[in-house]
């Protein structure tokens, strides 16, 4: 595969998507190109100008911008829900196009998530200090929407770590202007029973947060909830950064027992 890429890629100024995930490994592949979540499909770029453009100050937001375009004209054609568990049974192609929905939808927020806060650590000091806090909250809700709206598999434990780390650094953030306004591309319409709004219910507003002041607070909760699900799991033990996580979750919740 890497041969076609290669072959290929000027021509098409790197305007290259693919769909599914190759079935064998292609190491030279893997090393040469990275795939960029682009609404339903991924962007094929060469790895050395993918890390030029995200060193570049202000690239998450505007990556955060550009897909989110791309995810409208998604939702724009998307019906009232997805193709329902009940009907379509593991076989089907309705079955499929709800896997890949939640596979693209999961993989942008993960994407978004990481450059964002890569970001904010390169650009973290200075004049030059960027502005990342949108991207965080909106990988975050995209998060808790997957988790809320796909009843047929449960999160895997990359997800609930993932979200950890976003409502941390929402937490650690420093930047002015309040809470980001998060724009639900998918909302439906007023039907309470929709379940394209069941991640509310974990979202900040003045109103559903009982108890809760500010959404500082309500970040925290929200951290200390997901990483606890995460270090809960059996199986988070295989996930790659296990041990920092338990340790800076260990640390901070001594931390607040000491102050108590």
């Amino acid at each position: 595969f890497s041969e076609f890429i290669n072959a290929n890629v000027n021509q098409y100024n790197e305007n290259i998507f693919i769909g599914g995930k190759l079935n064998y490994d292609d190491p030279q592949y893997d090393e040469k190109y990275e795939e960029i979540p682009h609404g339903l499909v991924r962007r094929i770029v060469n790895r050395s100008l993918s890390n030029e453009e995200r060193s570049k100050i202000g690239y998450s937001e505007h990556y955060r911008l550009d897909s989110l375009a791309w995810w409208r004209v998604v939702s724009g054609y998307l019906s009232a829900n997805l193709p329902s568990k009940s009907k379509y049974s593991e076989k089907t192609w309705e079955r499929t196009i709800r896997i890949e929905f939640f596979d693209h939808l999961t993989s942008r927020a993960t994407y978004l998530l990481d450059v964002a806060v890569k970001e904010k650590e390169t650009f973290e000091k200075g004049q030059n200090k960027t502005r990342v806090l949108s991207s965080i909250v909106e990988a975050a809700a995209w998060l808790e929407m997957a988790i809320s709206w796909d009843d047929v598999n449960p999160p895997p434990p990359e997800m609930r770590k993932n979200l950890g780390l976003a409502y941390m650094n929402m937490v650690r953030s420093d930047e002015g202007g309040g809470f980001p306004f998060f724009e639900d591309i998918f909302h439906a319409g007023g039907d309470n029973n929709d379940p394209n709004q069941d991640h509310r219910h974990n979202w900040w507003t003045h109103k559903n947060q009982e108890g809760v002041k500010n959404w500082k607070q309500w970040a925290t909760l929200r951290w200390k909830e997901e990483w606890g699900s995460f270090l809960e799991l059996d199986s988070s033990r295989a996930v790659p950064g296990y041990d920092q996580v338990k340790i800076v979750y260990d640390a901070v919740l001594n931390r607040a027992s000491m102050k108590t």
